[in-house]
Order: C-alpha cells, then structure tokens, then sequence
C-alpha cells in the first residue's frame, strides 16, 4: 500500500526526544504551508509535539532519508481507540509517499496493540489527505468544530478548583480509576489517563475535577505553557468529559466554567478545544456558553462506528 515513490533510502524508526527541535520545526513547515501562514516561525508559537512523544514513545515515527529526518507521525492509544496525528512531512519532501509509509506504520503498530477503532482528523477541503486516509480504510464520518473565546475578564466564581497536580499519590490513584470509570461508561475501552500523566510530567497544564458528594462526575484535561501541544497564550482543553447521568449536561456546564477560571489563574488570553458536532447536547452547550466556531476538521475512523458520537455524550476532543 506504500507508494512506489518512496526513497530507496528511506528509513523509519521511532522518534527521540533529542529530535524534538527538529520535530517541532517540521510541524510548523508543514502546517505553515497548508494554512497559508507566512512565516512558519511565527506560526503556533509555543506549540510543542513533546506530550505526543512522551504520552506514546513506541508510537512516534519519523521518515528519513539519508540520515535526515523530514517526515513525523504520532500515534496515542486511548485504551481500545487509537488517534492518529499528527502527520508532518517538510514542504521539500512532499508527494513522495512518506505520509503513507508512516501511516502504515502507524496502524501495524495500533494492530499490534490490539487497537479496536483508530482515528484521526484532517482538513475537510483537502482531497489529498481525505484521499490518503480512505485508502487505508478510514471513512468520513463528522465534522469537528474547533471552538474558542477569549477569557472572560471577570472573576469566575466556582469555589476552590481540584486540580490533579495539587492531589496527594493516593488521591491521583482515586482520580486516574474515576477517570477511567468515566470513560468506560461513555465507551468500552476508552481510557485517557496517559493524558493526565503526561500533563502532570511536563507540567505543561493540569487536569480539572469535578465531584459531587465525593464522587467525581467529570473531568478536563487542559495544556498551557510552553511545551504542550497549544499556543503560548491559550488553554487548550485536550480531553473532557461528564460522567452519563441526569445531571450530565449541568455538570458539563459547571466544568466548563472551572475551566475559565483555572484559564483566568494562568492568565491564558483564550480558551480553545474541539467538540464533534455528532455530540449535539455538548455543542448546545458550548455555543450557549459563547464559545464561537473557529474552524472545522474532519473526523475519520476505521472501522466505521458511531464510537462515543452521539447526540447526548458530553465529551470533548478533536483527534488531532
């Protein structure tokens, strides 16, 4: 499934940290260019793909050709999904079959981790990387909002936040087996609490809870700072979710204002996440809480299932 273009040279191997200037200077060449962004050195300054390596070390791959890396991708396993991405190649190695070999790989690796749904995200206007994927058996399935405001200037009045970074070793137990029991309620299988840990590594953000009469009832994985995967000056909520019950959409609603508040403790200018339009009741939710729509990705699975996109799950994520 390789193109025939593909370098004879080419070599692929899992990614080091030591690379990880070179990494990050690939990604912004790369996505630079498809955005039309002038300079790519002014573009998404402080955005880091360090988490991605650290979250997933034997998923990250790089493309290289005679000793020269200029091409990455990155694969995370949330329990049973595995997400794709990103996908960087240098602008002067395009068209030369490096995104399929590292997609293949990619996959041989959520395969050999017995992954039951992979997915990913990409430009919804792009037929080449529409293309890409549906030859490797991914189906256009929703469009993701990119969704962000700015901080609100008032003070947010939520009482005192529970943040993981804050919680005693025993507590963090309790938080990773909830946040587990939260995600498996919305999806067989589904776990992110390589997420919250790697967050907590690098401290390069934090991860909110949510409890009610001692039992947490949802959860925000947010970056901010140099290194995580957001710009310097945004809070970027990566993974959120409100545990299934009656009181899901109220509980949604108050994380999302804990999230404005830790946003307006960092002193972060915007607050910015991805939510799945197939997620009707949470994109209710975000609009009514003036969040506006920057832009629109296109999520892509294999196989092709509902998964956790129906129109009551209050869950926030993007697949990038």
């Amino acid at each position: 499934m390789v193109s025939r273009h593909v370098a004879d040279d080419l070599e692929i191997k899992t990614l080091d940290e030591k690379e990880i200037g070179r990494i990050d200077r690939i990604f912004r060449a790369a996505f630079s260019l498809q955005v039309h962004h002038n300079n790519p050195e002014t573009f998404a300054p402080g955005r880091s793909c360090l988490a991605r390596l650290h979250a997933e070390p034997h998923g990250a791959f790089g493309a290289h050709i005679a000793g020269e890396l200029v091409a990455v991708a990155f694969g995370t396993i949330w329990g049973s999904v595995g997400v794709f991405g990103p996908l960087a190649v240098q602008p002067g190695s395009w068209n030369m079959g490096l995104g399929s070999a590292l997609l293949q790989k990619t996959i041989e690796f959520f395969e050999s981790r017995s992954v039951r749904d992979k997915v990913l995200c990409t430009f919804p206007d792009s037929v080449k990387h529409v293309s890409l994927y549906q030859r490797f058996e991914f189906h256009p399935a929703h469009l993701i909002g990119m969704m962000s405001k700015l901080t609100p200037a008032f003070p947010s009045d939520v009482g005192i936040l529970e943040l993981y970074s804050e919680s005693s070793a025993a507590r963090r137990k309790e938080i990773l087996a909830e946040c587990r029991r939260i995600t498996e309620a919305i999806y067989a299988g589904l776990d992110v609490s390589k997420e919250v840990e790697v967050v907590e590594k690098l401290s390069i953000g934090d991860t909110i809870i949510l409890s009610i009469d001692s039992r947490i009832v949802a959860f925000a994985i947010c970056h901010y700072g140099a290194g995580s995967e957001t710009e310097s000056d945004v809070l970027y909520i990566k993974f959120a979710a409100a545990l299934p019950c009656k009181s899901e959409r109220q509980n949604f609603r108050t994380l999302l204002s804990h999230c404005s508040a830790y946003a307006q403790n960092k002193k972060a200018n915007m607050i910015f996440f991805g939510v799945n339009t197939a997620r009707q009741k949470a994109y209710s939710v975000v609009m009514e809480d003036g969040f506006k729509l920057d832009s629109l990705s296109l999520a892509m699975q294999s196989p092709y299932r509902a998964l956790y996109n129906h129109p009551g799950i209050y869950v926030l994520d993007d697949w990038r």
